[in-house]
């Protein structure tokens, strides 16, 4: 939610917070996606071998 203040340089920042703060929650969503699906090529190559 971007606050609506009668500044407009500081919507202008409000909404450079907000799409910065979005773009790490991505960045590390798509981190913790490919550790998992790391991991689990790792637990697929040592069960296979087995």
């Amino acid at each position: 939610m971007i606050a609506i203040s009668r500044n407009p340089s500081c919507q202008i920042s409000d909404a450079l917070a907000w799409a910065y703060s979005s773009e790490l929650r991505a960045r590390a969503a798509s981190r913790a996606f490919s550790a998992r699906v790391t991991a689990l090529l790792i637990w697929l190559t040592e069960n296979g071998l087995q």
